[in-house]
């Protein structure tokens, strides 16, 4: 996997990403509230309660999405969905601060 700056293409509520993918395959993304160098108070910069949406673009498929606590590691939500366009609208489970999404791709389109 390699850094790609080009899945996400729109991201609410003010929240900063990095992803990592093999574009068509595999997609890990972390989403992050953002912070600046060395903030004055660091509890004036974390948020609870973020619920957010992605636009990504992604090949045609099917894909399994997972969402991740980042402290935890327990898989917060799951849905497996079929993309027919390039451009596919997610929303994230509640979350504190960061939370990251595993995205693969289960298998092909089925022919029409």
């Amino acid at each position: 996997m390699r850094p790609d700056s080009k899945v996400v293409s729109s991201i609410s509520d003010n929240l900063s990403w990095k992803a990592l993918s093999r574009p068509g395959e595999d997609y890990a993304l972390y989403l992050h509230v953002p912070v600046k160098k060395n903030p004055k108070k660091i509890e004036d910069v974390l948020r609870t309660g973020i619920r957010a949406t992605l636009t990504l673009q992604l090949p045609a498929g099917k894909f399994r999405e997972e969402w991740i606590d980042t402290l935890t590691g327990t898989v917060l939500k799951t849905e497996e969905w079929e993309q027919t366009g390039s451009e596919r609208e997610l929303v994230t489970p509640q979350f504190d601060n960061d939370v990251a999404l595993r995205l693969r791709r289960t298998s092909d389109v089925a022919p029409q």
